[in-house]
């Protein structure tokens, strides 16, 4: 596998000469960038493997797996508490129909697009996907609703698209993974119409479960992610790319290993 090195993508510092963080495994440097605080890898696998061979649909079962062997217990635990204090799991896809007004969307990772799937009765379904696989597959299921899934690394598949083509788009488990996270919201606010929205779910950096479980907390994984945000650096990323923030607040609980906000482009 080819590797790539990477300065930081919250300011650009080169860090190289930087400690590593004691998780991190020797061939994947993760690093906390001096200047701005962003936590990142410095090294990581050259894009074309995440269109077959790291692609999501191959790796996500092995590390279900994984999750389930460290703290499997506590997971089928807290998924209980979760289904009595909040019986109706909300997700991205509720908050997209909840916020953005009717038209085409877009799904940056799209998978098996089973999220906008769910909202064909108001919107038509796009999709930007790296996994050959997935692309072919959710193209197909998208082509009746009058949309389509591009098969392409996440800018290159979004500057396809005319300036404020969509009403909302969802980055749901997504953006952890991109290598140009800065250049691909800047991306999306030139596709987003006035007033669209972007609904986002990352890894929450900042969780007190990530403080607890140390190396073995769940939003660790390497190689595949390759950012780590807080609610700070996520917020600052999508506000200089001109975009208004909210956090929905019981998706980003001080314990929730994730954490959801909703972007506004604002201008």
């Amino acid at each position: 596998m080819k590797n790539e090195n990477r300065d930081c993508p919250g300011c650009g510092t080169n860090n190289s000469s930087s400690a590593d963080l004691p998780v991190s495994p020797v061939e994947w440097p993760l690093k906390t960038c001096p200047t701005c605080s962003f936590t990142y890898l410095s090294r990581v696998p050259r894009q074309e493997f995440f269109s077959e061979d790291l692609a999501w649909d191959k790796t996500f079962a092995a590390e279900e797996e994984r999750r389930f062997a460290s703290r499997g217990m506590l997971k089928r635990a807290a998924r209980q508490i979760r289904s009595i204090v909040l019986p109706v799991r909300l997700d991205v896809d509720y908050f997209l129909r909840a916020n953005a007004k009717d038209g085409r969307v877009l799904d940056v990772g799209v998978s098996n697009g089973k999220y906008l799937l769910r909202l064909v009765d108001r919107f038509v379904p796009f999709g930007v996907e790296i996994s050959k696989e997935a692309a072919h597959r959710t193209n197909a299921r998208f082509k009746p609703y009058g949309g389509a899934v591009v098969h392409a690394p996440a800018l290159e598949g979004i500057a396809s698209f005319d300036e404020r083509f969509f009403s909302g788009v969802i980055l749901r488990s997504y953006l952890e993974h991109e290598y140009k996270p800065g250049p691909v919201l800047n991306a999306l606010h030139r596709v987003l119409d006035l007033g669209g929205v972007a609904v986002i779910k990352v890894p929450n950096y900042g969780s007190l479960n990530r403080k607890i479980f140390g190396a073995s907390w769940c939003g660790y994984r390497f190689p595949d992610h390759v950012n780590y945000f807080t609610r700070k650096s996520l917020t600052k990323m999508l506000s200089s790319n001109g975009f208004e923030v909210n956090f929905v607040w019981h998706k980003s609980l001080p314990t929730s290993d994730n954490m959801t906000c909703i972007a506004r482009r604002v201008d």
